[in-house]
């Protein structure tokens, strides 16, 4: 994605962006198998079986999409942070990814206006037209908060689960947190990882972008199946009060502990904390772009906690997260490098 226009929205920075050479978005549609392509959501099916894996290029002559370098603020940290947004829209269906709660002010004024909203039921696993592939394919989550960072803890980093829930990330991995913003519906999910994109620094190298190897989760590993570690929670549990009131379920909580509790406050240590494992199976073996080797000064950490000292420390969330809401606003966050 390379920048190519500045604009001001809603108070919010952004620069619009659009891809060049072989860059592109691509989601995972699993490997043909229900049962296994959908992400774990018990400790019982971590243990039992891997979550089956099949990224595939997006289909750009159906799927409309454009790119946004937002600055903003997130994960309750008083900083801004450089954001890189993407907008999805179905030249196919307009319910595919339109979605307008059937409730609240802007509902209501909708109404008022004689505005018909296109869809006002959630679609939990929306639909993805591919390349080479007929028909709509259901864009499958992960369980893991990013496909790429399997042991975050060995970086001094907490989670690793997919929150599975819209709404305010805040203190993830713990509470009730949410994948987004506080404005973010929560029955909108952040399907994690159900859709990636190229985030490129340079042209084509010595490989093609246009690939379904080329850095995915396990690229280096030289193994199909790899294993993925979280920081054991309860994720996803609807608590808005029109969900509530209504009696609308959230079909896609992870529930990663022994007791069914969700895990209110973060540990004085880590490492005192219990953490499960899961698997990932790509079904293939990922490639990576040839590089040169070099020795840092030291691990690199995240600005924003090195700015605002240890009172956030136990609270770090992201390297990166995938979310989506509204129209499927995709959201990558790279904060910590």
């Amino acid at each position: 994605v390379v920048s190519t226009q500045s604009t001001v929205s809603s108070g919010i920075n952004a620069e619009y962006g659009k891809a060049f050479g072989d860059a592109g978005i691509y989601a995972n549609v699993g490997q043909g198998n229900e049962a296994t392509d959908k992400m774990q959501q018990t400790l019982d099916e971590m243990k039992e079986r891997a979550q089956t894996i099949n990224f595939q290029r997006v289909d750009e002559s159906k799927i409309e999409f454009e790119f946004y370098l937002l600055e903003r603020g997130f994960h309750n940290y008083p900083n801004s942070y450089f954001i890189v947004g993407m907008v999805m829209n179905s030249k196919v269906d307009t319910k595919d990814y339109s979605y307008i709660r059937p409730d609240g002010r802007y509902y209501d004024g909708l109404i008022k206006r004689g505005i018909t909203p296109i869809n006002t039921e959630p679609k939990f696993d929306p639909p993805v037209y591919v390349r080479d592939m007929e028909g709509k394919k259901t864009i499958y989550g992960t369980a893991s908060f990013g496909h790429n960072h399997p042991l975050r803890q060995a970086h001094g980093l907490s989670g690793g689960a997919c929150p599975t829930r819209g709404g305010d990330v805040s203190t993830y991995p713990w509470g009730n947190a949410g994948a987004g913003f506080p404005t973010d519906y929560e029955e909108i999910t952040p399907i994690c990882d159900g859709i990636v994109v190229d985030i490129k620094y340079w042209a084509d190298l010595d490989k093609s972008w246009d690939s379904d190897k080329i850095a995915i989760g396990n690229a280096g590993y030289g193994t199909e199946q790899v294993e993925y570690m979280a920081h054991a929670n309860k994720y996803g549990t609807f608590e808005d009060p029109y969900l509530v009131e209504n009696d609308i379920k959230n079909p896609q909580i992870a529930d990663f502990t022994v007791d069914g509790k969700i895990v209110m406050e973060a540990p004085e240590k880590l490492e005192d904390h219990p953490s499960v494992s899961f698997k990932l199976d790509f079904g293939k073996i990922g490639e990576y772009f040839e590089f040169t080797e070099v020795e840092l000064e030291g691990p690199k950490g995240c600005a924003a906690e090195e700015e605002n000292g240890d009172k956030y420390r136990r609270y770090n969330g992201a390297e990166r997260i995938s979310t989506a809401f509204g129209i499927i606003l995709l959201l990558v966050v790279f904060y910590c490098s």
